[in-house]
Order: structure tokens, then sequence, then C-alpha cells
């Protein structure tokens, strides 16, 4: 893993483009959980998470308990299995590769 603005300087020679970069690493929330990486996304509290670190915990609390409670329902055995075959999937490409066209001189 690199950071947007590393993969902005080896690709274009400055951190300008760490924008990009970022979109092409495919690092949101939005895309971990489409790419399987995550299992869900908790939402913060209106503004941001810093905004009202009670109701942050809260959310946290809530999604804990309820996947804890998914989890409880399952025996030893079928969960070790769902998480491998989770992680085995990694890597399994989830569409077509997009090719990304790579200016080395922008920015020089």
């Amino acid at each position: 893993m690199i950071s947007p603005e590393g993969c902005s300087t080896i690709l274009f020679g400055s951190a300008a483009s760490a924008p990009r970069a970022a979109e092409q690493l495919r690092l949101t929330s939005a895309d971990l959980l489409a790419l399987g990486v995550v299992d869900g996304v908790i939402t913060e509290p209106e503004g941001d998470a810093r905004a009202d670190h009670a109701r942050t915990a809260d959310h946290v609390r809530s999604a804990l308990l309820a996947v804890l409670t998914e989890f409880d329902a399952l025996g030893p055995r079928e969960l070790v299995e769902q998480r491998y075959k989770r992680f085995a999937r990694f890597g399994d490409p989830v569409q077509q590769p997009r090719l990304v066209e790579v200016d080395t001189h922008e920015g020089q």
C-alpha cells in the first residue's frame, strides 16, 4: 500500500496529482465495500467523527453489536469457513481491468 501522495510522486513526479492517484488506488469506503475488502461502512455523525465523539462511539458500538450478533448465530466451523472463503477471494478480479494512461512527464 502506498499513500496517494507517494503514488503521485512516483507516477507524476510530484504530489500535486494526489487526488488523481487516490482515485486510481480506490481507497474510499465505497470502493473498499464494492471490492469486498470491508464488510460494511460505519456512518459518521453529521460533520465528521471528530465533531461528536459520543455519537461516533454509539455508531461504532451499534455496528459491532450487530456484527457480533450475526457471528453469534454461527458455529465456529462455519465462521472460519466464511472468513476463509472471503479472504481467498481477495485479488479476484471484480470487473474488467481499467487501462490507466500515465503521463510520466506531468508536473515536470
